[in-house]
């Protein structure tokens, strides 16, 4: 079992995180916004690693940070991840358009701000949301978004 701690300062991503490990061999120690967090540094000892705003996976032994790796690189062997990198594969599916809600869902905007800022209708993004979800075979609008943000993070 790995015991983790996860640092991003958008609670959605800490969320999102916390939900895609749920199922693997992972127990969240902590869940911080910023390294600094008193709650974060009283757990570091009991840490195996820490995820540092998503993308970046930080050894910890002895509260003492040893290596650091890219998050696809070392988490997705061991907390299988195999099936986010087949969502991301599916990315090549959706539409132009599609691709661009996907990208703002993955930012944390609503389906109301993201009308806004394409000048489309709410009930048009709700109808893009539902075709993503199909598309990428997630089950959840918190899963598309962290295929979006693994996608990002993959892509540079």
């Amino acid at each position: 079992m790995i015991r983790l701690g996860i640092v991003a300062p958008r609670a959605l991503v800490r969320a999102g995180l916390s939900a895609a490990l749920a199922r693997a061999e992972v127990t969240i120690i902590e869940e911080a916004a910023d390294l600094d967090d008193g709650d974060l540094k009283f757990a570091l000892g009991e840490l195996d690693a820490v995820i540092v705003d998503a993308s970046v996976l930080v050894k910890w032994t002895d509260g003492q940070p040893v290596a650091a790796a890219s998050l696809s690189a070392e988490v997705g062997l061991r907390v299988g991840l195999r099936l986010w990198r087949e969502a991301i594969g599916r990315i090549d599916l959706l539409s132009v358009r599609e691709r661009e809600v996907l990208g703002l869902i993955g930012d944390g905007l609503s389906n109301h701000a993201i009308a806004c800022q394409l000048d489309l209708a709410e009930r048009t993004i709700k109808a893009h949301v539902g075709r993503i979800l199909t598309k990428l075979e997630v089950e959840s609008r918190l899963q598309a978004g962290l295929v979006a943000i693994a996608h990002r993070a993959s892509t540079g």
